[in-house]
């Protein structure tokens, strides 16, 4: 059961603002004992984004989906909804763990959070929309988790978001800007390569990508694909997982 929180029951609260990287909420403070995390969505939203929230919402509290998935488990309204409250994930964003991991361990954790992204897309009709490293959370026993859950299109509802890589991606190969499952895909690879190439995906070239095979040897196997993605068209790509075995 979504628990119901009156805004200004903790309006107090929002000086202790921290810095956590939300792409749907303006402001996200913890719980005095940093368990939970409150967003306040962005003051731009208009009506019919916050009743697509709601009714997202109302669809989670009667689903049971994927648990590598953080689901809210309160809303905060004022009267209307303005926010959430979760758990608090502590751990390192999908884009940093290069940074603290080692190549090998990298992979498994990219092929888990693969292996789990086709789960989520076959099993419980969600596309993630803005699917961005951002929004992927690692623990300290490299478990992941699957943030901004309210920014997902679910069983039909639209997504207000898109992931920003696929954005400029498609219009760049002027085709229309949608969730779906093979854009899910795509942003994943294309995350996936500028990660190990700590590098944009666009401005990647082949003599680049060769050179980072040559140390990342299971590059070599997401040459073909990254091919496919320089290409003029949109292609239907795999999941990681799929290339990777």
């Amino acid at each position: 059961m979504i628990e119901v929180i009156d805004y200004n029951s903790i309006a107090h609260k929002l000086r202790k603002r921290k810095e956590i990287h939300s792409s749907e909420s303006d402001i996200c403070f913890f719980s005095n004992d940093i368990t939970k995390v409150y967003k306040i969505f962005k003051s731009e939203l208009d009506a019919y984004e916050l009743t697509l929230k709601n009714e997202k919402l109302k669809l989670l509290e009667s689903k049971k989906i994927n648990s590598s998935i953080v689901i809210p488990d309160a809303k905060i309204i004022n009267p209307d909804l303005v926010g959430t409250r979760e758990n608090y994930i502590d751990g390192l964003d999908l884009c940093y763990i290069t940074l603290l991991y080692e190549i090998e361990d990298v992979l498994n954790i990219l092929l888990n959070i693969s292996k789990d992204l086709e789960s989520i897309h076959q099993n419980d009709g969600i596309i993630l929309s803005d699917l961005n490293f951002f929004n992927i959370r690692i623990d300290e026993s490299k478990k992941h988790y699957f943030l901004d859950v309210l920014s997902y299109s679910i069983d039909g509802i639209p997504s207000n978001r898109i992931c920003t890589y696929v954005a400029e991606y498609l219009k760049s190969k002027r085709v229309k800007v949608k969730a779906s499952i093979n854009n899910d895909k795509i942003s994943f690879l294309m995350e996936t390569i500028s990660l190990l190439m700590d590098e944009d995906f666009f401005y990647i070239t082949n003599y680049e990508f060769d050179r980072a095979s040559e140390k990342i040897k299971w590059l070599k196997k997401l040459k073909d694909v990254y091919i496919d993605l320089k290409n003029h068209y949109v292609p239907e790509v795999p999941y990681l997982h799929e290339l990777i075995k």
